[in-house]
């Protein structure tokens, strides 16, 4: 069957042109066009990684989503500063958007990244701001925002800490219900946002999607069509934020993999038994919440990437635990044919 969600993968982190070498012959050997790219603050590499994307997909970027990333804490709450701090990314974005590229990811689970741990809310809404504010053409939006989930571990392993992120997050009450910036804040807002909650939810959002960060222990787990106490958390991370948290808008998976648990097994991201169960999980996670499914809405997931192609940062890759390779390549397109995609 054909999937209606995007499927690809995480790009070489930090983008550089050797690794991005290597990603796009990885990427072109899965047969797939999206991918997640990080971006730098004024990064001199980003627009090669894009060229190299556009040499698998010639049509464009449309399956691409950028991650902002920065290695500092921003505190300001104010419009005039969002808009200012936005500029070290404008001139890469600009390549991004004019080559049909319309969604960003703002920063990087925020309960466990030591650059943004536990931001204030305000902060990371009024950045959202100013990057849709920038990016308008004649009355149309140019730039959608993703609103980064929980650490993934924290997906399907304890709800506990799902709870506590997006009542942080999502601006919730002591019943879990949203608020508004307003509400919970007073006149101690940036009046850009004061009347808009955080998330989507039917279009109050300052955010328009969300990222979701699923995982596994092991690829059976991964491959697992079991959602709930004993299944695949990975589709658990997708199920308790519809369920719990908003379903009125889209999410995208956009970091997510099933390698063993225990380092020192040969179950890393270059196994062909990881890479078959990515298949099993996209298809899944198509079977159950994309357009027309359970949950379609219409749509509301739209997309899924593994991790990562080749190489990351050390402290991502946890030893190299989440690095794809030729031979999951290899078990991911084989599974992928069975499948029918």
């Amino acid at each position: 069957m054909a999937l209606n969600i995007w499927t690809g993968f995480h790009w070489c982190s930090p983008v550089e042109p050797s690794r991005s070498d290597i990603a796009k012959g990885l990427l072109q050997s899965s047969g797939r066009f999206g991918a997640v790219v990080v971006l730098k603050p004024n990064d001199p590499y980003f627009q090669d990684a894009c060229n190299k994307i556009m040499q698998v997909e010639p049509a464009g970027l449309q399956q691409v989503i950028v991650r902002i990333y920065n290695d500092q804490t921003p505190t300001f709450t104010d419009f005039a500063s969002a808009d200012s701090w936005i500029n070290q990314y404008v001139d890469n974005l600009n390549f991004f958007v004019n080559h049909s590229g319309r969604n960003v990811v703002i920063f990087n689970e925020l309960n466990v990244d030591p650059k943004q741990t536990w931001i204030d809310p305000r902060t990371i809404g009024i950045i959202s701001y100013a990057f849709q504010n920038r990016y308008w053409n004649g009355g149309n939006r140019l730039l959608y925002t993703l609103f980064p989930g929980p650490g993934g571990a924290a997906a399907g392993y304890d709800l506990t800490q799902w709870q506590s992120y997006w009542d942080t997050y999502d601006l919730r009450d002591t019943d879990h219900n949203p608020r508004t910036f307003a509400q919970v804040y007073g006149s101690n807002v940036d009046s850009h946002i004061a009347n808009r909650t955080m998330l989507w939810h039917n279009g109050s959002g300052t955010f328009d999607r969300v990222a979701i960060h699923g995982y596994a222990d092991n690829p059976t787990i991964f491959s697992s069509n079991i959602v709930g106490a004993g299944g695949n958390t990975a589709l658990h991370a997708i199920e308790w934020y519809v369920t719990s948290v908003d379903q009125s808008g889209w999410c995208y998976v956009t970091e997510c993999g099933g390698q063993c648990a225990d380092s020192t097994q040969p179950c890393f991201g270059d196994s062909y038994s990881a890479g078959s169960a990515l298949a099993d999980y996209e298809y899944n996670a198509n079977s159950r919440y994309a357009p027309g499914n359970t949950y379609g809405n219409p749509g509301l997931l739209q997309a899924v990437y593994g991790y990562i192609l080749d190489n990351s940062d050390p402290t991502a890759t946890v030893n190299g635990r989440y690095r794809i390779n030729s031979n999951y390549i290899n078990g991911y397109n084989v599974r992928r044919g069975q499948l029918g995609f």
